[in-house]
């Protein structure tokens, strides 16, 4: 099965942010991470590597799949100068105003294909929708304890389109099989 989305943008690189990104590398996705804090951002870029060179480390994995893994990861505090993203998962502290600024900031790099995703437990997703302007491809993403994706709550306005790719990217990922192919997928999210 084709990956739904090529290039995600994870915002905020917090322990939620850094382990969802080591799960989307794994899986074969590019992940531009973004931090707005340039030593918070430098610490993720530290700690991502760190956690992704442990299998080299401890002779489960060829240092080759470290160096394709790391390959799929950049991260920048000038979301503006990267590419655009097919998929974006804000993943910073839970404050609506503030996933609410970030979303909506993405939202002014989007291409007709993009597609958001908020980690909140507890906002009303079709307000977030409605206040970053794309009610029809903006849906929830639930965590897991570790940081990883397991659940997708879409709502009304939600195109049946984002919903099955937002589906299909979260089931993907409850497996632990994922690969480790360093190319792009082909983006079946239209608009």
């Amino acid at each position: 099965m084709s990956r739904p989305f090529g290039t995600v943008w994870i915002i905020g690189l917090g322990r939620a942010g850094a382990t969802m990104t080591l799960t989307l590398i794994d899986h074969g996705y590019h992940v531009v991470g973004i931090e707005a804090d340039p030593a918070r951002l430098t610490r993720a870029r530290v700690d991502i590597a760190r956690r992704a060179r442990r299998p080299d480390e401890r002779n489960l994995m060829p240092a080759s799949f470290t160096t394709a893994r790391l390959a799929r990861f950049d991260c920048t505090v000038a979301p503006h100068t990267a590419r655009p993203a097919d998929l974006v998962i804000e993943a910073v502290p839970e404050d609506i105003d503030l996933k609410i600024e970030v979303l909506r900031a993405a939202a002014s790099r989007r291409t007709p294909r993009t597609v958001f995703a908020t980690t909140t437990a507890g906002f009303p997703i079709p307000r977030i929708a409605a206040d970053i302007g794309q009610p029809t491809r903006t849906a929830g993403i639930r965590l897991d304890d570790a940081g990883n994706p397991v659940d997708v709550t879409t709502v009304p306005l939600t195109d049946p389109v984002v919903r099955d790719c937002l589906h299909d990217f979260a089931y993907g990922l409850r497996s632990r099989a994922g690969s480790d192919s360093a190319t792009e997928s082909e983006t079946l999210v239209t608009s």
